[in-house]
């Protein structure tokens, strides 16, 4: 809470992270004779723990589960931004806002109505039509 009537970033509860800018350099991978980590560097699991659980469910549409649920943590990583969730994937944004749409994360803009191609211009053709036998000809008949 804030008491002095000045909030600080301490009376926010924020939790830090790091910025991730694209073209950034990539953690240092493990070497391939290294135990797995248990969690990360940040104290929570790593991605192959996180996996181990979808694995064992199995079940049909494994892979894409797994998308799902890596479009939730970016989105959500991103304080639920879609372009920023776009540069963290390495995606176009239309492909991400697809994505969440597919999943129920947003909601699609409503739809305009349809239009039928055929009576689409009825009015126009009868206003053209009816002015066109009103106004004299700018050529005369020759009979």
């Amino acid at each position: 809470m804030c008491e002095s009537g000045v909030i600080s970033p301490a009376d926010l509860q924020l939790q830090a992270r790091a910025a991730w800018q694209p073209g950034a350099a990539a953690p240092a991978s493990r070497s391939a004779d290294a135990e797995p980590a248990a969690l990360s560097s940040q104290g929570r699991p790593g991605l192959e723990e996180a996996l181990v659980p979808l694995f064992e469910e199995g079940g049909e549409n494994l892979f894409e589960r797994i998308e799902d649920r890596l479009f939730r943590a970016a989105f959500d990583y991103c304080h639920r931004n879609q372009v920023q969730t776009a540069r963290l994937l390495g995606i176009s944004r239309n492909i991400v806002r697809a994505r969440l749409i597919r999943m129920g994360e947003i909601s699609a803009p409503p739809s305009r109505p349809a239009v039928p191609a055929n009576n689409s211009s009825s009015a126009q053709d009868a206003a053209l039509s009816r002015d066109s036998h009103s106004a004299p000809s700018p050529f005369r008949s020759i009979n």
